[in-house]
């Protein structure tokens, strides 16, 4: 149904609603990361699609200012009176049924003998993360896990 969706507690919600509370907290959160008011709103702004209206389960967090430091660092020349810096990380989560329709997935893909490039396609920008969860539940289907060889293969190397 559409503008409707229902988290793990089974309750339905507005979409929209859903939206504003979400971002409203990550905006906040980054607002306590030094970040001002304005500018967490517009960082916040740009996920809006990506990270609050796109199907799946996400995790999102600041990242500590000690890591964004040692990932990224940093030297300005004169330095500034006041940097503030702030990562917001992401990770996306498969739930058991999104694995098993996945699984499902790559079976009938094998069976068909789909191209790996058509799979990878249809998996979206996270089909090689997909393909290596699908590579540690197939067992000990050869067909599938021949497949999922070439297809993994063929998304690392994917753009």
């Amino acid at each position: 149904m559409p503008g409707i969706y229902a988290p793990a507690s089974g309750k339905e919600h507005n979409v929209d609603q859903y939206v504003a509370d979400a971002s409203g907290q990550i905006a906040a959160a980054l607002v306590k990361s030094g970040l001002t008011a304005e500018e967490s709103r517009a960082m916040v702004d740009t996920w809006s699609r990506s990270y609050f209206r796109t199907m799946g389960l996400r995790i999102l967090y600041i990242v500590p200012r000690a890591w964004t430091d040692k990932l990224l660092p940093i030297t300005i020349s004169p330095a500034p009176t006041d940097l503030v810096r702030t990562l917001v990380g992401r990770v996306e989560v498969l739930a058991p049924t999104d694995e098993a329709e996945l699984l499902s997935q790559v079976r009938q893909a094998a069976q068909s003998q789909m191209a790996p490039a058509t799979l990878v396609t249809n998996l979206g920008r996270f089909a090689e993360a997909k393909l290596l969860r699908a590579n540690d539940m197939v067992g000990v289907d050869i067909q599938t896990s021949n497949y999922l060889a070439y297809a993994i293969a063929y998304a690392h190397t994917a753009p």
